[in-house]
């Protein structure tokens, strides 16, 4: 019989070709669920719980929301929607045990209930908060919500714009624009958007 194994967390994305040879080692065939979230929800989220700045938010979300499309395309992987989740999760399941043939079957009500109640709408604290929102004139918020809509898509045209959003976004972070928004910030958040990932070979130059 085989048993499922659950994994989250959302550096995956980042560290798969690490997890790759574990998988392989251990005879593991894995699927991957890609939750998609708004950007103004998720920078409105890590400006809340983690006092980061807006800019450096939506860096980081653009960077694993690509790593994650580069890195999963190999594997079968659905695309979740957040709101759809918190919504009506056992259509989500369903449609993931239909992609993923999980045999799931039949839920029990308590199992229902409690999933339900940890599902509830109203828990979703971090609704777009118009204080927090990303510059949408900035080149990296286009730029993400290019990202969303590509992942919302079912086009057969997804992959080849994925793959200019990469080229733009590589040749963003190679420009002094990210980093002068947040100018006191510009060292740690060059070593965090490029360590490792598909921007290692990107080079960065600081002119004075």
């Amino acid at each position: 019989m085989i048993v499922p194994l659950m994994l989250k967390d959302p550096r995956f994305c980042r560290l798969l070709p690490l997890w790759e040879g574990l998988f392989n080692k251990i005879g593991i065939e894995p699927c991957y669920v890609l939750v998609l979230r708004s950007l103004e929800e998720v920078a409105s989220s890590l400006c809340r719980r983690n006092g980061m700045p807006v800019n450096k938010a939506v860096l980081l979300y653009l960077t694993y929301l690509l790593d994650a499309e580069r890195n999963t395309p190999k594997y079968q992987n659905v695309v979740v929607r957040y709101e759809a989740l918190l919504q009506d999760w056992i259509l989500e399941l369903a449609e993931l045990d239909l992609a993923f043939d999980l045999q799931v079957g039949e839920l029990s009500p308590a199992v229902v209930e409690q999933v339900t109640q940890f599902l509830l709408p109203s828990l979703k604290h971090f609704n777009v908060a118009p204080d927090k929102q990303a510059d949408s004139s900035s080149v990296s918020a286009r730029l993400a919500q290019r990202l969303y809509n590509a992942f919302e898509a079912s086009s057969h045209q997804i992959d080849r714009e994925l793959d200019d959003i990469q080229v733009v976004f590589e040749m963003h972070l190679a420009s002094p624009e990210p980093w002068l928004t947040e100018p006191v910030q510009f060292l740690r958040l060059k070593q965090e958007i490029t360590r490792p990932g598909r921007f290692d070979k990107v080079k960065f130059r600081l002119t004075h």
